[in-house]
Formats: structure tokens, sequence, C-alpha cells
């Protein structure tokens, strides 16, 4: 997705090169950024609420290249997602703003970005942390949930999410102003460390690394997250999901090697974002093999068009996908699902119901399969 932003704000980059590709970038983009509402069926943002919600613009040698979602959680810090930088690129965060890539917000160029230890792709690991050159004005960061409040963080958990990606996954615009929903975190999503929602407010494109909160010590969530409204803390990051936007994967950022890297990021491994030189990445870690896919048990009602059926992977697994095929259905996409899967009012008629895992190596190329008639 190509974004635009003006060259103006409380806090200029030192680089004239930066500030020119990013002033060009948006002169030509600006035009057809459509007001789009990110967060699919969310809400605008309120004007004093998500004040440690930040964009991270991704400037290479023909001016901004993409976006993501970030959190302040230190003055100079910024927690996003591992995935979201081009290698030589340059890094710029817009903090103390609600609209998209606007000229009065706070343009900080970013010095250092630092992937989590044993980063890879769409995993637990999949964090990084971004140190500005300086601090917005005003700086308000959020903590991450401590230790002694997991209890504010249960399974399933209700969160609240905000970004400016799209909301139409047929479109993709960036939204003019930041949008807000509210998601339901579930147990893991086929790995430690990751957790599923597939709530009707979910994370679109462009919302990679947006921050998710939970309010601490309170029965109902507030729609206004601010600190003078409630106690609020940062759990989780998004990854990414289904083509439509409506299934989503969640970086659980209280994970304790994540949150000791986000508390103390020296050790992570170092990037190449920002205006000075930095070291180079390590080499990418060997290929990981496709998990595997049993189904382990069936339940079949003929007379009643219902089936259920339960299955189960090994390997490195990030979650599944099911397709059933019919006679009038034979080829059906395989779809993100979680066992057991269960399907209802089938029609008479033979099926075959397949399920393959899915992890960093790929899916599964033999999908466990389960032929079964309905009358």
């Amino acid at each position: 997705m190509l974004l635009g932003l003006c060259c103006y704000g409380r806090k200029i980059v030192s680089s004239l090169r930066l500030r020119i590709a990013l002033a060009s970038a948006f002169s030509a983009l600006a035009l057809f950024v459509s007001p789009a509402a990110a967060i699919v069926n969310g809400t605008t943002a309120g004007g004093s609420s998500w004040p440690w919600a930040v964009q991270v613009l991704l400037v290479g040698s023909g001016g901004v290249e993409g976006s993501c979602g970030g959190t302040l959680v230190a003055p100079q810090r910024v927690v996003t997602s591992g995935s979201c930088f081009n290698s030589g690129s340059d890094l710029v965060v817009i903090a103390n703003t609600k609209k998209f890539a606007d000229e009065g917000g706070d343009l900080i160029e970013v010095t250092d970005f630092r992937r989590a230890p044993e980063w890879s792709s769409f995993s637990p690991n999949d964090v990084a942390v971004l140190t500005l050159a300086d601090a917005p004005d005003p700086a308000t960061p959020i903590e991450l949930l401590g230790p002694e409040e997991s209890g504010d963080f249960p399974t399933p958990a209700t969160a609240l999410i905000a970004g400016w990606g799209a909301t139409d996954p047929n479109i993709g615009d960036p939204s003019e102003t930041l949008q807000q929903g509210q998601v339901t975190l579930q147990a893991e999503a086929g790995e430690t460390g990751l957790r599923f929602s597939n709530t009707s407010t979910e994370p679109c494109y462009g919302d990679i690394g947006d921050p998710v909160i939970v309010q601490v010590g309170a029965d109902t969530v507030s729609k206004d997250p601010t600190p003078e409204n409630g106690t609020w803390r940062l759990v989780a990051l998004p990854l990414g999901g289904t083509s439509d936007c409506t299934e989503n994967a969640y970086v659980d950022l209280t994970q304790p090697n994540i949150r000791a890297f986000i508390e103390n990021p020296g050790g992570g491994a170092p990037g190449t974002g920002g205006g000075s030189p930095q070291p180079p990445s390590p080499p990418p870690p060997a290929p990981t093999p496709p998990p595997q896919t049993k189904l382990t048990k069936a339940r079949i009602d003929a007379t009643k068009g219902k089936a259920t059926l339960r299955f189960k992977g090994s390997g490195s697994i990030s979650g599944f996908q099911c397709a059933l095929a019919s006679s009038k259905r034979k080829k059906p996409k395989f779809k993100p699902c979680r066992s057991p899967k269960t399907f209802r009012n089938l029609a008479p008629g033979a099926y075959t119901f397949k399920v393959r895992a899915v992890g960093p190596g790929g899916p599964d190329a033999t999908p466990a399969k389960k032929h079964f008639a309905i009358r």
C-alpha cells in the first residue's frame, strides 16, 4: 500500500533527503486517499483517546513505501511488528495526531530498530522495537500488562484496537482518521504466544503492529481509552489474517521473553532502519518444514445434516485451514478454522472434508481427509 505524508510537524527529521522524499510522496498520492474507516466496522477514536498510538512510515529512495501501526511504550521507544520493514528503508514515526499522514503531528526519525531474538514472520516473536531520535511532545507512553496483572488478560479477553488501516478489503485504502474497535482474543492460535480473534471489528490492511489494549480492574471496557479514564495496558499486536479481514492472529506481548525484549531491546537483532548506518541483519533462519495434520474424530449425523470433525497438527503451527467439497462444490477454497469444525444443515449427498495445518513453513501439502454422506 502506498501512503503519503507532508514534511511539516513539530519534530522535523534531520535528513533533507528524507523530508524531500516524504513531501514528494504526499503530493503525488494524497489525491486518492479515501476516507475509509480502519478496523472493519470500527468507530472514530475520540479526540483525546489513544495518545500512545503512532504511525510508522517506511521511506525508500522512491518515497513512502508503506505504513504500519505502533505503540509508544517509553518516551523514545515504539513497539510494532517485526514484519513491517524493508531492508534499507528509512523509518519515521508520526505521533500526537489522529489524522493519517498529518502534517501537524510530531514527525520523528527512527535511529534504530531491533527485532526480537529468534524473530520470524507471523510467529510469536514477530515483534520489533524502534528507538526514536527525539520524544514526542507531549510523550504519553502506555505500559505493558505486568505479570501481577495477568488476571486482567484472561482467555478469552475483551480488548480494544486502533489503527489507520482499511475497512473494505476490496479497496484497501487507509483511513484519514484513527479508528478503533473491540476484539475478543481467544486461546492460542495453534501456537503458544499467538492469540486468535474473529469478531465483527477486526483489523484490516495497514493495521499490522497496531496497539491492542485492555482496561485493568474494570468490569466493563470503556470506549474512550485515555490515561484519565481508567488504567490501560498494552497486551498484543495484530500480525495478519484472512483476506476478507474477518479472522486475525495476534502476538501476545505478555510472553516473558517478549516482555523482557521490549523492556531491554539491546539484545535483539539489529535492523537497517534510521538515518545512520546500522550493523547488518543476521542471516535468515533455516526454512521451517510445513506442519502435519491428523483427523482425530468425526461425528456424522446423516439424518440431521450435521457433521463435527476434530483434528490436530504436529510441528510449528500457527493455525488450520478447512475445506468442504460436495457434488455442487467440487473445488472449495481453504479457509481458516479451528477444531472442532461443525457443519450444519447440509443437503443430502456425498462430501469430502479436508483440513491442513499452517505454519511458518507453509501449509501441510497432504491435508487430512474424511469422506461422508448425508441422507
